[in-house]
């Protein structure tokens, strides 16, 4: 009797030791489930930051080129003549220099070809704005709200129309016209009227079109006032011949 309880207790013992692993592999799964799939789930993640990483370092290469800072300037041709641009304060892409691109409703001061040599052209608005376009490559005529930044940036402005001065227009006219810090160097080039016939005002003021109109003959535009030297916004007529900026869409 004695060997038969002890072949008993014994069985007893592997059954209860089976019971216990079976229940601790039970209580494991999960975890050992759990574990698996966070290791897959990094393992995956590793692999898109890999992926991403690629992808981007690609488009970084590709593009870097385009990538573009404040104070950054560079040049380019059209038609024989060289275009200064800089990426102003304002975070915009300016061109540095009097549109001079030979088009209808557009002429030099006085008549004069060597006039448009140093000043650039004198145009209507439409047909400033037909040259902004015609440089491609994004160019377009700056809208009034795209000049107001500017102005702002770098001080101020007059609006003449309510006559309200915002912030320092002294200091933008110093800053933007020709010489300033700022690289912007606009000339006082003047102005024309009757289809080019009268030029005045060259070395006094400088008269430049923004895109906006006001209504169906006038729209908005920016004056470098020399008798004040403050930047002025203003409304003038279409068929006036002002000067050109391009900025970069």
């Amino acid at each position: 009797m004695s060997d038969a309880k002890e072949a008993a207790r014994i069985n007893g013992v592997y059954i209860l030791l089976a019971a216990v692993i079976g229940l601790i592999g039970m209580l494991s799964q999960p975890f050992v489930k759990d574990y698996v799939d966070i290791r897959k789930e990094k393992r995956q993640n590793n692999h898109e930051e890999k992926y991403k990483s690629k992808i981007d370092k690609n488009q970084y290469e590709k593009f870097k080129d385009n990538i573009l800072n404040i104070g950054d300037t560079g040049s380019f041709f059209h038609k024989g003549t060289v275009y200064t641009w800089s990426i102003m304060k304002d975070g915009q892409k300016w061109i540095t220099k009097n549109i001079n691109i030979e088009i209808r409703d557009s002429w030099c001061y006085d008549r004069s070809s060597s006039m448009c040599e140093i000043f650039g052209r004198l145009y209507t608005k439409e047909a400033a704005w037909r040259a902004c376009k015609e440089l491609g490559n994004g160019w377009k005529l700056p809208t009034a709200t795209q000049w107001e930044k500017l102005a702002r940036t770098y001080g101020g402005y007059v609006d003449s129309e309510i006559e309200i001065r915002v912030g320092e227009p002294r200091v933008s006219y110093q800053q933007l016209s020709k010489g300033g810090k700022s690289g912007f160097h606009a000339p006082m080039s003047g102005m024309s009227r009757y289809s080019g016939t009268e030029s005045l005002l060259l070395g006094h003021d400088g008269y430049y079109w923004s895109s906006t109109d006001q209504d169906d003959d006038n729209a908005w535009h920016f004056n470098f006032d020399g008798a004040d030297q403050t930047l002025e916004m203003s409304i003038g007529n279409k068929v006036l011949g002002f000067s050109c900026r391009c900025i970069h869409d």
